[in-house]
């Protein structure tokens, strides 16, 4: 059994189905959990969908799909067609590397966009599992979803990545969001309850990754795609002193040959 996480396709469709064909998930005993921002920057957001889509409705019980903040904008930025000046549309299309996206949305049939619009509003913000919790953009170590979502607390997200990381739940939170292109997937803290950063720069220039996380203590399974070939590594942990005095962990992968 292998769990894969897949974080910030950002619409490169043709890489996605390179990464799949590549880990070749078994859905009789893999899970696979989509991470969120799906669309924009890349040049096949609708297609990106499409398999995404496809891939749940087909393996309900073994496809989990969250929203990330680009979803979130497409709602909001459908929600307020007609009110914005055209500057204001275009302002925040090109801030969000959208155009392309709305584009493609408005091209499609009606049947299609309702479909597409309800799986987006009905996606997930968590995922938990037995020692794990996912998340698109990383928790604050304080904020547990298991019990804070139950009440009335405010969701609290890191907008700045520490130097050290701990959650309250005792868990690893693995999440996307932040683009660890340059040093591709980052752990902070330990693999029992630390952070793992997975968004390697899709729609970017960057790679498509997926992390099998049921390796996650014995050096876990990374598999990258670029446009050129398929990558296989590990996870290397290097141990460095931090400013607190406490355990720092932050890893290089180390790469074999191409698949």
């Amino acid at each position: 059994m292998a769990t894969w996480e897949i974080s910030d396709i950002h619409g490169e469709a043709r890489l996605l189905e390179r990464l799949l064909m590549t880990i070749k998930p078994s859905f009789r005993e893999d899970i696979l959990i989509f991470m969120g921002d799906y669309i924009n920057r890349g040049p096949f957001p609708m297609e990106t969908l499409r398999i995404v889509m496809a891939l749940k409705e087909t393996h309900p019980e073994k496809v989990v799909t969250l929203g990330g903040n680009h979803e979130n904008w497409f709602l909001y930025f459908l929600s307020q067609t007609g009110s914005l000046a055209p500057e204001e549309e275009r302002a925040f299309l090109l801030s969000m590397g959208a155009c392309r996206t709305f584009s493609h949305f408005l091209a499609l049939k009606q049947e299609e966009q309702v479909k597409i619009l309800d799986f987006l509003i009905n996606l997930s913000m968590f995922y938990e599992n037995s020692n794990t919790i996912f998340s698109h953009i990383p928790l604050s170590p304080q904020f547990n979803p298991a019990t804070d979502m139950k009440s009335d607390s405010e969701i609290h997200f890191l907008d700045n990545l520490p130097n050290t990381y701990s959650h309250i739940s005792g868990k690893l939170v693995v999440a996307g969001h932040k683009n660890m292109r340059r040093s591709g997937v980052t752990l902070i803290g330990e693999t029992q309850n630390g952070l793992l950063l997975t968004d390697t720069g899709a729609g970017m220039g960057g790679s498509l990754s997926a992390v099998n996380l049921d390796t996650i203590g014995l050096k876990p399974d990374i598999i990258s795609v670029n446009k050129y070939r398929a990558y296989k590594g590990k996870l290397n942990h290097i141990l460095a002193p931090s400013c607190s005095n406490t355990e720092h962990f932050q890893h290089s992968i180390d790469f074999g040959e191409g698949l």
